[in-house]
């Protein structure tokens, strides 16, 4: 009977110990996903803005309820 219940005890641990882990695991996962899709995102709009910029014509840029006219100052001698 000891024995049984020190075996149950170990595969019980086994779980909880197993389940941490695949948590962990897939937390780092969702956190690496994020990350890369932030840096994606930051890639497209910097890219965005070197296309316009590229025309040599102001152009205007919005963030929430701030905005900005911009123009590529190589386009400003010409």
């Amino acid at each position: 009977m000891k024995k049984r219940s020190v075996l149950l005890a170990a595969v019980v641990l086994a779980a909880l110990v197993a389940g941490y882990v695949l948590a962990a695991t897939i937390q780092q996962i969702q956190a690496a996903s994020y990350l890369a899709g932030a840096e994606a995102g930051y890639r497209q709009a910097v890219l965005q803005l070197l296309t316009e910029a590229a025309d040599c014509e102001p152009f205007d840029v919005f963030s929430g309820n701030t905005s900005a006219t911009l123009v590529n100052v190589a386009c400003l001698g010409t």
